[in-house]
């Protein structure tokens, strides 16, 4: 993965200002690396994580990290016991199962839904663990900001998926000479979403392989079969 330093000593060199800051300070592009770096991870969902959060008997909801965007999946383990998957159900669903009974306990949680956004993203399982256990939650998550508190920050790396600098890249020109009100912005832009929609396409499954899906007893299909639009 590429450092701090090293993506900003690339900007310029995107921008012919190579060597000392003139037109753009080093606090500059590295907001724009932040800004960038925040617009990809949403928009394409290429970062991934993993994260345990321990069940409190009796306890229905769980704030999630500051970095997550999006769930991807559920599990709930009770010590010493096999790995239940639970099932998601939207908020407004959730009344079919007892919403205002959520606190209560049985041995597992069976479903789960999200509630809130941002920092405040909650995890509500359904009943509440009436036995202890942990959840492993799979999520998309935003990537952390890089800091300038002392000279080590420069070897952070930005969290960008490996191959894909350059569209950051883009996005750190586009924003410099828009700034500058250089109208070569907009030629800037057209290629950051255009190489961004590349990315998309080639990130939202890790594999080349086919998706299937099985629509009844005995068959399967290509997810492309099924695709519109």
């Amino acid at each position: 993965m590429t450092t701090q330093a090293d993506f900003i000593t690339r900007s310029r060199e995107r921008l012919n200002e190579e060597g000392s800051a003139r037109q753009w300070s080093d606090e500059n592009i590295r907001g724009w690396i932040n800004e960038g770096a925040r617009d990809i991870a949403r928009k394409t969902e290429s970062l991934q994580d993993r994260d345990t959060i321990t069940g409190v008997v009796g306890t229905s909801e769980y704030t999630l990290g500051a970095d997550a965007i999006r769930i991807y999946r559920v599990e709930f383990t009770p010590t010493g016991e096999r790995t239940r998957p639970l099932e998601y159900v939207d908020v407004k669903s959730m009344d079919s199962f007892g919403w205002e009974q959520r606190d209560r306990t049985n041995s597992y949680p069976s479903v789960y839904t999200v509630w809130g956004s941002g920092r405040t993203l909650k995890l509500i399982a359904f009943p509440a663990p009436g036995t202890a256990g942990n959840f492993t939650v799979w999520f998309y998550k935003l990537p952390a900001d890089l800091e300038v508190d002392n000279p080590t920050d420069a070897n952070e790396h930005v969290e960008i998926p490996p191959g894909w600098d350059d569209v950051l890249l883009d996005y750190v020109e586009f924003r410099a000479l828009r700034r500058d009100r250089d109208p070569r912005w907009t030629e800037a832009k057209a290629l950051y979403d255009e190489n961004l929609g590349s990315m998309y396409d080639n990130t939202r499954r890790w594999v080349e392989d086919a998706g299937m899906i099985t629509p009844g007893v005995g068959g399967s299909l290509p997810t492309w079969l099924t695709s519109f639009g």
